[in-house]
């Protein structure tokens, strides 16, 4: 409590006129009063380069008392006053004022006027009580409230009965009004209590206020002395890991900001991906190595903080919680910050108090201190009420920072740890703002200002990946790899989920792809089972799928140099363990490599240089042409086995055209190919000169009028003596689309090749080919499917049907079904074949289909009347109960129409090479046919109703189809398109006998 005498000398301190004449010690721990009405205090700042004005401080009316709590000062200036909130402003937050402010609107006031503010509000809180009192003595009505009438007294006064009714509304309504009185009144005892409770607490408030400066000098006093301990090297422990030659003695001190991770950095050399605590002591002669150190720490006088690891390790196997918290335990050895302090050739490990798990960096980050002198994105200046608050934060958090500088100080002073790199004398310490500027240098390596702004690894490693083709080499980490959509065959679907049950011999590798199966796939041994066994099997692994920057990289265009970078790329190496032992296997291959090929690398860039070209194009020119022709020819080495004289000067001719020297030839296209458009000229890994221009009316496959107009042609060019160009062989149906291993474009997770040969594009008429790069087929349709789908449907199928007998039918059906039953789902079925009708071509937005009909092969021959009693035999000696079975074919016989056939429509969406022209007899095993690429086309829909309604033609039939298939309310690219009148009609002609048809199989 602040006593009459005190309160006198308040008033005497603050009545000085001069700043310097007022003891600010009288301020904190006791009461103002406000002499004026005080506004609400507006300041403006800047946020995002633009000036916003916001509320700093509220008001506070004439005649407010309040407690001043706190003083704030900057560079030992008074800075700001700040005041706690009055007792009855629900507002508790403080109030601020700037010194001139505050000895301009406020005065002493002695605790006096505080007890009369409690006076007054306890004398208010007993009247309250008063009247809740009062209610409970009304009497509200003549009646016994607490018990309703009973029957017999209802019935004894029946005349009475409405006035009853109306006085027991009467108690209820005043019933009511006495709770609603009575809650006003508890309402109001709640609020003068609370406010009563911060008058009780300002008092507290109060004798800690006037106390706080000598807790707050203790608090620094023992502060300075603990971080005096760092200096002296208490608690501070130094181990000398190898020794050598000092740094020269100019080298200045090297601070680098970013926090290492031991286990990162040795992972590239050692390939442990294991470094942890128990790992340390070895440290010393892992060490040893100095390329490890002058990675760590380039600079030859250095220090940087090292952590052991950034991620846990699982030691033991986790079953209880007594198991969780070991792991826990153990794992708090792996947070442990060192700092890696290097002195030429001389490094040590440090550790004390002050590199905890909590340091993230050697010195602040900028964005890390400009935050702390910004609040909701506004900055915080001098002139702000909050800048003292702001101050304080940075004092608190820098004190880690400047604990550093004394510890390295007294590193200096007591051990010499940094070698002989200033004189004593010339500065006044490590706090001298000139010894920072001349002898330390602070690497920024933590604020994305080095390596960041260069490609991330995986945008690089992705680009690599595009260049794939047939032949190119590709390093593998098989883990990744090989998953249930490259290697289906590999898994097991369950309901449970999908498990994998064969697995890759090796764990990395180099493989040239190869092709299979019109897939690009790479070949590799593995085992049945997680933990091996004999049973073994090869696989062939489709690239499209399996390709990523963690499972793969294509080696056709990478070079080492750019390996190293990412290898070297302290942010790449944070998820080390999932690419980088496969990396290091790759920097190995190309190390052997470039041994391999220098000397013949060597001769052919000296024989480049008499080329005419500038050397760095030159350079640029011969490494595309070698990485070109090494792709094609799986490969093999520059100079390696096999080497011959001729490789090398097609290897030249090659980089001199990819230099431009052949820019011209496609000018001379125009002029020697009469009617043709040329695009683009391009090289490939054989050194032909491939031209790709528009096709010409007529040219092409048959159909291909009936696909979208997207495609191009791709001939090679000849070059005469006199220079003249002429075209060889037949043009090649292609997109111009430069062919790239890229995302499809409507299911991000799959790729797809447009070649699976590389080119190289050498020129281009950009205005005459702009419009031909975007141009594509649905989901990238490509020529050899169309090639397929126009072969299947391109004969006249009313004719085919019309040409069939029941003895050719029965031939070609015993045929195919003497091998009896196939195996399906665990179960036998029995195999009565299917027959197939190609019709039409059908395009959706999402690509291009093929419309057919269906049949069951003991159905169709059925249909020929007499021949359903063959069908009955064939099926009661292939069937084990053939009841059901017999009882439909009587069923087919009495519904027999001989103007229908038992098809059904079917689209067909892949697969289409397996289709042939004309009426196609083929087994009905799903194995052999891929019934999952066939989907059934329904003859009519429900209405909401739930009644079935026939739709009106085929084409609506279709669309109906396609809209399902495709998830869309509209396909606005949808059509059928039929090679000739006779296809078409057999497919009316059978969509409208199916439609009318009430019962039966379709």
């Amino acid at each position: 409590m602040v006593n009459d005498g005190r309160e006198l000398d308040v008033v005497r301190h603050f009545a000085a006129k001069m700043d310097g004449e007022r003891d600010l010690t009288q301020i904190a721990g006791n009461y103002f009063t406000s002499l004026v009405d005080i506004d609400e205090r507006m300041e403006e700042s800047l946020r995002a380069g633009e000036t916003v004005s916001y509320k700093a401080r509220r008001a506070v009316a004439q005649g407010t008392t309040l407690l001043a709590v706190r003083l704030r000062f900057m560079d030992e200036m008074l800075h700001s006053i700040e005041m706690m909130a009055h007792p009855a402003d629900p507002d508790r937050s403080e109030l601020a004022f700037m010194p001139d402010e505050f000895f301009t609107w406020f005065v002493p006031a002695t605790e006096t006027v505080r007890k009369e503010e409690i006076a007054a509000l306890e004398t208010e809180l007993r009247q309250v009580q008063e009247n809740m009192r009062a209610v409970h003595q009304q009497v509200a009505i003549a009646a016994p409230l607490q018990q309703s009438p009973g029957e017999n007294a209802l019935v004894a006064v029946r005349k009475a009965a409405d006035g009853i009714a109306d006085r027991m509304k009467a108690m209820v309504a005043i019933a009511e009004q006495r709770r609603d009185v009575l809650a006003t009144h508890m309402n109001s005892m709640k609020s003068l209590d609370k406010v009563l409770a911060r008058y009780r607490e300002e008092y507290g408030v109060a004798a800690m206020a006037m106390i706080a400066d000598q807790f707050a000098f203790a608090e620094q006093t023992s502060a300075g002395m603990h971080s005096l301990s760092f200096f002296t090297g208490e608690g501070v422990t130094v181990e000398t890991l190898r020794e050598g030659a000092p740094a020269p003695a100019d080298a200045p001190l090297t601070l680098y900001q970013s926090l290492l991770y031991l286990d990162e950095e040795l992972a590239v050399n050692l390939l442990s991906h294991g470094f942890d605590y128990r790992s340390l002591p070895e440290l010393g002669n892992i060490l040893q190595d100095m390329t490890l150190v002058e990675r760590m720490i380039p600079a030859p006088r250095g220090a940087v903080l090292a952590r052991v690891r950034r991620e846990g390790v699982q030691y033991i196997p986790i079953q209880t919680l007594g198991d969780i918290l070991i792991n826990a335990a153990m794992n708090m050895e792996n947070e442990t910050t060192y700092l890696l302090v290097r002195n030429g050739e001389n490094v040590h490990l440090v550790h004390s108090e002050v590199t905890s798990g909590e340091t993230r960096h050697l010195f602040p980050a900028r964005k890390e201190i400009d935050d702390i002198f910004k609040k909701m994105g506004r900055e915080i200046r001098p002139e702000h009420l909050e800048y003292s608050t702001a101050k304080d934060a940075f004092e608190k958090r820098t004190i880690f920072y400047r604990r550093l500088v004394i510890m390295l100080w007294g590193l200096d002073e007591r051990l010499s740890l940094f070698g002989d790199f200033h004189a004593d004398g010339d500065y006044e310490g490590w706090f001298d703002d000139r010894f920072h500027m001349e002898r330390m240098v602070y690497v920024h390596d933590a604020e994305d200002v080095i390596e960041h702004a260069q490609q991330g690894f995986a945008e690089w490693a992705d680009e690599k990946n595009r260049h794939v083709q047939l032949g190119s080499r590709l390093a593998v980490n098989w883990g990744d790899f090989f998953n249930d959509e490259s290697a289906r065959e590999g898994f097991e679907y369950r309901r449970s989920g999908v498990y994998q049950v064969w697995y890759p011999v090796e764990k990395y590798g180099i493989h040239a792809v190869e092709k299979a199966d019109d897939a690009l796939v790479l070949r590799t041994k593995t085992v049945y089972g997680q933990y091996g066994s004999d049973k073994q099997k090869p696989f062939k692994v489709r690239v499209a799928e399996g390709l990523s920057p963690s499972a793969g990289l294509c080696l056709d265009f990478v070079e080492r140099s750019e390996l190293q970078h990412f290898l070297n790329s302290r942010r790449e190496r944070r998820k080390y363990a999932a690419f980088l032992g496969m990396y290091r296997m790759v920097d190995e291959h190309l190390r052997v490599e470039e041994e391999t090929q220098g000397r013949t690398l060597a001769d052919l860039a000296d024989r480049m240089t008499h080329s005419g070209l500038e050397p760095e194009a030159a350079a640029i020119a011969l490494r595309r042409a070698v990485a070109l022709w090494r792709a094609q020819n799986g490969g093999k080495l520059i100079g390696g086995p096999g080497w011959k004289p001729n490789m090398s000067n097609l290897i030249l001719d090659m980089a001199y055209a990819i230099s431009g020297a052949r820019n011209d030839l496609l000018a001379r296209a125009r002029l020697d190919l009469p009617g043709a458009i040329p695009l683009e000229l391009r090289i490939d890994g054989k050194g032909r000169l491939l031209l790709y221009r528009e096709l010409a009316p007529g040219e092409g496959f048959r159909g291909l009028e009936h696909f979208d107009k997207a495609w191009v042609a791709r001939t090679v060019l000849r070059i005469g003596r006199d220079g003249s160009v002429s075209e060889t062989g037949e043009p090649e149906v292609t997109y111009l689309h430069n062919p790239d291993f890229e995302r499809q474009s409507y299911r991000e997770s799959s790729r797809v090749f447009r070649r699976y040969d590389r080119e190289l594009t050498l020129c281009a008429d950009a205005e005459a080919a702009s419009p031909w790069r975007d141009a594509k087929q649905p989901d990238w349709f490509m020529p050899e499917q169309a090639r397929a789908i126009v072969a299947a449907v391109d004969f006249d199928a009313e004719q085919a049907l019309q040409a069939l007998s029941p003895a050719v039918v029965r031939e070609r059906l015993w045929q195919m079904l003497r091998y009896g039953t196939y195996r399906y789902e665990r179960h036998d079925r029995v195999d009565r074949g299917r027959v197939i009708l190609p019709l039409a071509i059908v395009r959706s937005h999402n690509g291009f289909g093929m419309l057919q009909l269906s049949a069951r092969g003991t159905d169709f021959y059925a249909s020929f009347g007499p021949a359903m009693e063959a069908e009955a035999a064939i099926t009661a000696r292939r069937v084990e109960d053939p009841s059901d079975e017999l009882a439909r074919i009587a069923r087919t016989a009495v519904q027999y129409d001989p103007h229908a056939l038992p098809f059904v429509f079917e689209m067909v969406w892949a697969n289409f090479d397996r289709a042939k022209p004309g009426v196609s007899f083929v087994t009905a095993n799903p194995a052999v046919t891929r019934r999952g690429d066939h989907v059934h086309v329904r003859r009519s829909r429900a209405d909401e109703a739930g009644e079935n309604i026939p739709f009106a033609s085929l084409e609506e039939a279709l669309d109906d189809h396609v809209t399902n298939a495709t998830r869309r309310k509209d396909d606005n690219g949808f059509a059928i398109r039929f090679m000739n009148d006779g296809s078409r009609r057999a497919a009316e002609a059978y969509f409208a006998i199916c439609r009318d048809k009430t019962t039966g199989r379709y």
